[in-house]
């Protein structure tokens, strides 16, 4: 199965790179990632390093949202309550790091928001 998912991610970014697209990788953080456990990067997923490890080797852009979960005051309101889906505040963060990211990348003078997309 990892085999057959390191070829798929890498021919989704060959055919993205043929048609002047650039391709970008990243992984949903679970709630055990970001929770209590979250002391120790032993409890990071192994697809997610696998991901972020392929991404690496071909020089793919890799989206880390785990850092900027475990780096807000109140994790667990990324959250649905007893849910792995992620809140209204969830979806927040994953779309400013998009931003951020793609900001950096393009490097727009006054950058992007939410507003003007």
């Amino acid at each position: 199965a990892r085999a057959l998912f390191r070829s798929l991610v890498s021919e989704m970014h060959r055919e993205c790179e043929k048609q002047g697209v650039r391709f970008y990788t990243g992984m949903i953080p679970t709630s055990w990632e970001v929770g209590q456990f979250h002391t120790s990067d032993q409890f990071i997923s192994k697809p997610a390093t696998d991901l972020q490890s392929l991404s690496r080797r071909r020089e793919i852009p890799f989206i880390n949202l785990l850092n900027r979960f475990r780096s807000e005051p109140n994790p667990s309101a990324l959250y649905l309550p007893d849910d792995v889906h992620f809140s209204v505040k969830g979806h927040e963060v994953v779309a400013e790091e998009i931003l951020t990211h793609l900001n950096l990348e393009l490097n727009v003078r006054g950058g992007f928001t939410r507003q003007t997309l």
